[in-house]
């Protein structure tokens, strides 16, 4: 799971940012890395798309959302709009967009806390096809 191996990182005392779609990170302690952080930072890169997709959930103020954030993900091969509020929503489904507010963000991070990569896929597919068969269906 993704969240685990970026908790495990900070917790080695690695920073982790975004630099437009580039994974940027950075060892923050004193002396070398400890052992085991190798094998941890070739899981970040091997899972790339994944953390970009997550530190960018988590880098963007949903709630503060001037205007509807489009977002191309690879994990669910479509875009969709990060959106603030019910109004903002409203205004990308009459345009024939997938909006998503906060709220199911964090129910669908929730939910899916501990799948593997396969389990998650097919979750977040799934999630997905659900918003865009159901125009304005909310994810709970």
């Amino acid at each position: 799971m993704i969240e685990s191996l970026i908790s495990d990182l900070q917790g080695l005392g690695y920073q982790l940012s975004l630099d437009g779609v580039n994974l940027r990170f950075r060892y923050n302690r004193a002396g070398e890395p400890p052992e085991g952080a190798a094998i941890l930072l070739e899981g970040l890169r091997q899972r790339k798309v994944e953390a970009v997709d997550y530190l960018c959930l988590l880098d963007t103020p949903m709630a503060k959302l001037k205007a509807p954030l489009l977002i191309e993900s690879a994990r669910v091969g479509d875009t969709f709009y990060l959106v603030a509020n019910e109004g903002q929503a409203k205004a990308v489904e009459e345009a024939g967009g997938i909006a998503y507010l906060p709220s199911e963000v964090r129910s669908i991070l929730a939910t899916s806390a501990g799948m593997d990569g396969d389990r998650l896929r097919d979750y977040l597919s799934k999630c997905h096809e659900v918003k865009k068969t159901f125009r304005g269906a909310r994810i709970q």
